[in-house]
């Protein structure tokens, strides 16, 4: 079971003013600005690249205004952002290195929204990769019928379609965060030879997405539990392995 946080609450004495330091100080994005009753009004915001919002607003909370302490953002590049935060009026700390002068941690800026709410800034830069590869983009999968691969990948398995090819038989199908080239492997000049080591498709719930598509009539190869995860085996018409994958145990960091 994943307990995703995907909002805090903020309290502010004025909202409209709260929320004009988040959009135009901060950079936030409106996600909506609702009254369901009277008494109440909850402003949602977002900010850039976050999965958690913050909500302001009336009649959401008992804790005085200015009472939220320690709420964080990250960021890769804290010279830039401190730079961008002031640029847009924001009163922000100068850089404080944090951690002993014989081993500095990471750096952080500060900053007060005009409830005296406090924020801090990290900067936690993603390690760069030496080869300058940045991600995997898309993987072939070969086929010799791709009018079947076509329905299977759309119909039976539910992917967008994101492309479709005009010379030669082939598309792309969107994963969520890979994209799946299906490709007829004889109108390019190769071989077939269908993938023997499955791709794993990252799903929610395995057993429920395995009996919707056994409803669909994918036939199931193996299912088994590693102790961290769940994983369901299949096949597409050509006979590319494929698997349900999911994770339900967090990854192990280094010591």
């Amino acid at each position: 079971m994943d307990y995703r946080l995907e909002v805090v609450v903020v309290p502010v004495s004025d909202v409209d003013r709260a929320k004009a330091f988040y959009t135009e100080g901060l950079g936030f994005t409106l996600d909506h600005d609702a009254s369901p009753s009277e008494d109440v009004r909850v402003v949602q915001l977002t900010p850039p690249g976050s999965a958690c919002s913050i909500v302001i607003g009336s009649g959401l909370s008992d804790s005085p205004p200015g009472s939220a302490k320690g709420l964080q953002l990250v960021v890769d590049d804290i010279d830039a952002a401190r730079a961008e935060l002031a640029g847009r009026g924001v009163e922000v700390s100068e850089i404080k290195q944090m951690g002993r002068p014989d081993r500095p941690g990471y750096k952080f800026v500060f900053f007060s929204d005009p409830d005296a709410n406090r924020w801090a800034v990290q900067e936690l830069a993603r390690p760069a990769a030496s080869s300058g590869v940045t991600g995997v983009d898309f993987v072939t999968i070969p086929t010799q019928d791709f009018a079947a691969a076509e329905r299977f990948y759309g119909e039976v398995l539910g992917l967008p379609c994101s492309a479709r090819y005009d010379r030669i038989p082939g598309a792309e199908f969107e994963t969520g965060s890979l994209t799946l080239q299906v490709i007829d492997t004889e109108a390019i000049g190769r071989e077939f030879q269908a993938h023997a080591f499955p791709i794993a498709l990252r799903v929610d719930d395995v057993a429920a997405r395995r009996a919707e598509l056994e409803s669909r009539g994918v036939e199931f190869i193996d299912a088994f539990d590693s102790g961290v995860c769940h994983n369901a085996f299949f096949r597409d018409p050509d006979g590319n392995a494929f698997l349900l994958h999911h994770r339900y145990a967090p990854k192990a960091r280094d010591a």
